[in-house]
C-alpha cells in the first residue's frame, strides 16, 4: 500500500497474527468517539512514562545487532554509522480497558526503531522496529499498535497489521520511506517524525509514544555525477578501508598513519567510546574537494616536490630512478591529505601535504577505495570526513 504525504497513519503487524483474528474494535479507527458510561477509576490516574535510570549506552542486542549500543531520547548518539542507527523509548505505562470502559490491567511498552546498513545509493530507505511489552498488572488482553509517520513529500510503504504479543518482543517489521528525488546538483534534508499509538481492545485515550529517527540527507549528483542516494548525515564519514596488514595497500596505509602521527589532520576521534559522532574539540577533519581544477593543482604541487626529492624516495620498493618522472621510474608520488581534499597540496616553502614515493599499484588501489568511500558514504563537496587506518 502506498500512502501519499501528510500524517501517515497505518497499522503494522507485530507478530504472526493475521488481520482476520476479529480483534479489531471499530472505535479504534475513530478514537474521537466518547467512551461508554460507567467507567470505574482505573489503577493509574493517567498513562505515564516510567522513570528510567538508563542514561548512557544501553545493550539491546537481543532486539538486533545494531541495537547493541542504543540510547533513550532524541539524540544523534543513537547513530551507529551513516547507514545505521537504533533508538529506544523509555518504558511507557498505560491502562487497558474493555469495551465498556472497565479497567483490565496495565502494560509497560518499550519501542526500538532502527536501520542496519541501509543501501545509500537509493532513495528507498528501510526503517525497522520491534516492541517489547510487559504486563505489570491485571489481565489486559489484546493490545494494538498504530504508528504515525510524518515525512513531507515522501511515500511510505507499509504492511497491514495490528496485534502485539504480551510479555515479549515482537517480530521485526519494516517500513520503507521513499524520499523524493532532488534536482540535479541539489540536496534535500528530512527530519522524519515517528510515533506509536497503543490501544487496548476497548476505548483508551493514550498519548502517542514518540520515537526518534535521525535526520536524513538525500542528494543528486553531489557525491558523484549521475548518482542519487541518502545518508544519516549527522554521523561522521570515516574512511576505514586501508589496513597496515593488507599487502595491496600497506604502503598507502603506512604513509597516512605516519603523516597523522606527525600532525596532519583527518584522524577520527569519537565523541565517546563506540560513538559514530566526532569529538569536535579533539579532531581536525578533512574536507572533500570535488573541483577538478583544484585537484589538478594540488597534484601538480606535490608532483613538483616529489621530483625534487626523487633521489631520496623515503619508502617504497620502486626505487628513485634517474629520470624526470615525478617519483622516480616506475613509482608514484603519494600525498596525504589527499588531492581530493581541501587540505591537500604543497606550498612553495614545502609546507602542506606529506609526500611519499610508493608503488603505483598500491597507490591506485588505495585511490579506488577512496572513490568507493566517497560514493558509499555520500560525501559531498566541502563536507568533513576522516581517515582511520586499520
Amino acid at each position: 500500500m502506498f500512502i501519499k504525504p501528510s500524517w501517515l497513519i497505518a497499522g503494522l503487524l507485530l507478530g504472526s497474527l493475521s488481520l482476520s483474528t476479529q480483534a479489531f474494535d471499530a472505535r479504534w479507527y475513530a478514537p474521537g468517539k466518547p467512551a461508554q458510561a460507567s467507567k470505574p477509576t482505573p489503577k493509574l490516574a493517567a498513562n505515564r512514562v516510567k522513570r528510567s535510570s538508563e542514561s548512557g549506552p544501553i545493550d539491546a542486542s537481543d532486539v538486533a545487532a545494531v541495537c547493541a549500543r542504543t540510547f533513550i531520547g532524541k539524540t544523534p548518539e543513537v547513530l551507529r554509522s551513516r547507514t545505521s542507527f537504533c533508538s529506544k523509548t523509555a518504558p511507557f505505562l498505560f491502562n487497558v480497558m474493555d469495551k465498556d470502559g472497565h479497567y483490565l490491567g496495565e502494560v509497560s511498552v518499550e519501542t526500538y526503531t532502527y536501520s542496519d546498513n541501509n543501501p545509500t545509493n537509493t532513495l528507498s530507505w528501510p526503517i525497522k522496529y520491534r516492541i517489547r511489552t510487559t504486563v505489570t498488572d491485571g489481565n489486559p488482553g489484546q493490545i494494538f499498535v498504530k504508528p504515525e509517520v510524518n515525512c513531507p513529500d515522501c511515500t511510505i510503504t507499509l504492511n497491514a497489521g495490528a496485534l502485539l504479543s504480551l510479555n515479549g518482543l515482537s517480530a521485526e517489521q519494516t517500513v520503507i520511506i521513499n524520499f523524493p528525488r532532488p534536482a540535479a546538483g541539489e540536496r534535500l534534508d528530512f527530519d522524519t517524525e515517528w510515533k506509536y499509538q497503543f490501544r487496548g481492545k476497548g476505548e483508551l485515550e493514550n498519548k502517542p509514544n514518540e520515537s526518534y529517527v535521525p535526520k536524513v540527507r538525500c542528494d543528486s549528483g553531489m557525491a558523484k555525477k549521475d548518482s542519487t542516494g541518502c545518508v544519516y548525515y549527522e554521523a561522521a564519514a570515516v574512511f576505514r578501508s586501508l589496513a597496515l596488514s593488507n599487502p595491496d595497500v600497506d604502503e598507502s596505509a603506512r604513509h597516512i598513519k605516519d603523516a597523522q602521527e606527525n600532525g596532519q589532520p583527518g584522524q577520527f576521534v569519537p565523541k565517546s567510546p563506540g560513538s559514530a559522532l566526532a569529538d569536535k574539540d579533539a579532531v581536525k577533519p578533512l574536507s572533500r574537494q570535488r573541483g577538478q581544477s583544484a585537484i589538478r593543482a594540488s597534484r601538480e604541487s606535490t608532483k613538483k616536490a616529489c621530483v625534487a626529492r626523487k633521489n631520496n624516495p623515503i619508502q617504497g620498493e620502486c626505487g628513485s630512478g634517474d629520470t624526470d618522472e615525478p617519483a622516480g621510474k616506475g613509482c608514484d608520488c603519494d600525498e596525504y591529505p589527499f588531492a581530493s581534499s581541501r587540505e591537500g597540496g604543497q606550498d612553495d616553502d614545502g609546507s602542506g601535504a606529506s609526500i611519499r614515493i610508493i608503488s603505483p599499484d598500491d597507490n591506485r588501489r588505495a585511490g579506488g577505495l577512496l572513490g568507493t568511500f566517497y560514493l558509499r558514504e555520500r560525501v559531498i563537496d566541502n563536507e568533513p570526513f576522516f581517515v582511520e587506518i586499520q
